[in-house]
C-alpha cells in the first residue's frame, strides 16, 4: 500500500504535491505552486482518468461516488421541451443547476419508487415516443442552459425532487450542493474550503493522480500560479482565496 493512502482531504494530497515538486524536500517560497494551482490540476487528472478507466469498460470503486441525496424541481416551461408530454404528464426540471458530472448521474426517487434512464437531449422525443418502449420506463435529459446543466424529465407523478448518485467533475461542489434543504454548517464549511473536501478516490487512483499531476507541473518547468508570498494565496493580478 503507497504512502499516499492516507490522504483524506484534497489539502493533504496537494501538500504533498507540491513538497514533492522540489528535489530539497519542500520548494522555496519564491517559487511555490499555490495550493488552488495544484487542486484544479488534480480535478483535472482525476476527471480524465475516470473517463478513460470508464470507456475502457473497467471498474470505478465506490469510493468515487457521491450522491446528492435531494434535489428540488419544478414544473418546466414545455416550450423548451424536446417533445411535448403525453396527455397527464408533467414536464419537470431541476429549481438549480446541478454540479458538472463525468457520466449522467443516476436518477431517482426512494420514496416514490422512482428512477430514470439517460436519454440525449436530440434523442429524447424518439426515445419516449418509441414502439419498444415499456409503459413503466422513464426518461430524464440534460440541457445545459448557460448557467450548468438543468435535468428535465416528465412523469405521471407528482414529483417534488431527485437524488442523484454519480462521478462529479468537481466533489467540492457536489458535497456543498443543496436545494432542498437548507445549508448546513458543514456545507458551508466546504463551500468556503474546498481543499478541505474529502478526496472522493480509491486509492489506486490516488497514486496515479498524484503521478499525472506531479508529471505535468515538472513539465511546464515553471508555476503558472506563484504563492510568492508564501501564504498559500494566489499572489497576482489582485486575486487572493485567504481559505487556500
Amino acid at each position: 500500500m503507497s504512502e499516499r493512502n492516507h490522504y483524506r482531504t484534497y489539502r493533504e494530497l496537494c501538500e504533498s504535491i507540491r513538497t514533492s515538486l522540489d528535489p530539497q524536500g519542500y520548494p522555496p517560497q519564491a517559487t511555490r505552486h499555490s495550493l488552488l494551482s495544484i487542486y484544479e490540476s488534480v480535478l483535472d487528472m482525476r476527471t480524465s482518468y475516470l473517463k478513460r478507466t470508464k470507456v475502457a469498460h473497467q471498474g470505478i470503486g465506490q469510493e468515487n461516488i457521491q450522491t446528492i441525496s435531494c434535489v428540488a424541481l419544478e414544473e418546466a416551461d414545455q416550450n423548451i421541451c424536446p417533445c411535448r408530454p403525453p396527455t397527464g404528464c408533467t414536464w419537470l426540471k431541476t429549481t438549480k443547476s446541478i454540479p458538472k458530472s463525468i457520466f449522467p448521474p443516476y436518477v431517482t426517487n426512494t420514496n416514490a419508487a422512482f428512477k430514470a434512464d439517460y436519454v440525449e437531449w436530440s434523442q429524447f422525443k424518439t426515445k419516449t415516443h418509441s414502439r419498444s418502449r415499456r409503459e413503466n420506463s422513464r426518461y430524464y435529459t440534460l440541457l445545459d442552459t448557460g448557467e450548468g446543466p438543468f435535468i428535465y424529465l416528465y412523469n405521471d407523478q407528482l414529483l417534488e425532487s431527485l437524488s442523484l448518485t454519480g462521478l462529479w467533475e468537481d466533489p467540492n461542489h457536489a458535497a456543498y450542493y443543496t436545494s432542498c434543504k437548507k445549508e448546513t454548517d458543514r456545507q458551508a464549511f466546504l463551500r468556503c474550503n474546498p481543499l478541505d473536501t474529502p478526496l472522493y478516490m480509491d486509492r489506486d487512483i490516488v497514486d496515479i493522480v498524484f503521478k499525472m499531476t506531479y508529471d505535468f507541473f515538472s513539465r511546464t518547468g515553471n508555476p503558472a500560479e506563484l504563492d510568492i508570498k508564501g501564504d498559500s494565496m494566489l499572489n497576482y493580478g489582485q486575486i487572493q482565496n485567504p481559505t487556500v
